[in-house]
């Protein structure tokens, strides 16, 4: 999937990977990948990329768990690790880990963690 990134990262988020790890009976979903982010890091806090904004892309790998409703298919809860493994431009050296949690009802997902570049 491709997602729109707001906050503190402005820019598009790319799934490149998913590789489902184990699905069990009661709805509960474990999985791993990839993901691509490519944008910036809005540093001056505009709401948008400015000249002074470091920008690029990061890399991540991931763990996701979810659990969904069996009778709806519909999502009652998900969040997912994201250790960062590499990045460019002004993202070039960059480390740390992002953490997500899915909010069902919105469709939207929160996200927190700490970057170092």
């Amino acid at each position: 999937g491709t997602y729109t990134m707001s906050g503190d990262l402005i820019g598009d988020w790319y799934t490149t990977k998913f590789d489902v790890l184990g699905f069990t009976p009661s709805g509960a979903l474990r999985g791993a990948g990839k993901e691509l982010f490519v944008g910036c890091f809005d540093a001056d806090g505009s709401g948008s990329c400015d000249g002074q904004d470091p920008t690029g892309s990061m890399t991540f790998k991931f763990t996701y768990t979810g659990r969904f409703d069996m009778t709806t298919g519909a999502l009652l809860h998900g969040r997912c690790h994201h250790p960062v493994t590499g990045g460019t431009d002004d993202f070039e050296g960059v480390s740390g880990v992002l953490n997500f949690h899915d909010d069902p009802v919105t469709g939207c997902s929160s996200y927190q963690g700490n970057l170092r570049f």
